[in-house]
């Protein structure tokens, strides 16, 4: 099956330690490698027998200015294309607005430890 080649930053990869996450997960901060623009994810289509890997790199580091180090990760197209059924949501602003009134009357958020701006326009809202 085709790979797709990506461009990392390992240290966002290696460098933090994250308890809670189980042996071989990632943390969050690789997420910055994916580069989006106007919806389109930057991946570089390798073949299958990766007979084209050496060509895909030297055309990426042929832009760069140095000989500096390049980090990139290889991944299954699957995760790609089975990524298609996201279920995409969108909630308003006064939908928003009730649902953290909600979680504060509930107790799950603390009023006090929400952003000052944010605290002060819930404490201006007419009481329901």
């Amino acid at each position: 099956m085709p790979l797709y080649l990506l461009m990392i930053n390992k240290r966002k990869w290696d460098r933090l330690n994250v308890p809670w996450l189980k042996p071989n997960q990632i943390q969050a901060d690789p997420l910055g490698d994916l580069r989006i623009n106007e919806g389109a994810l930057s991946v570089w289509h390798i073949e299958d027998d990766e007979s084209n890997l050496d060509l895909v790199i030297a055309a990426l580091v042929a832009t760069r200015q140095n000989f500096d180090k390049f980090e990139y990760g290889l991944f299954d197209q699957e995760i790609v294309t089975g990524f298609d059924g996201l279920e995409k949501h969108r909630l308003y602003d006064d939908e928003v607005q009730s649902r953290i009134l909600d979680a504060i009357r509930t107790g799950h958020i603390d009023l006090q430890k929400l952003n000052k701006s944010l605290r002060h326009k819930i404490t201006q809202l007419p009481v329901s």
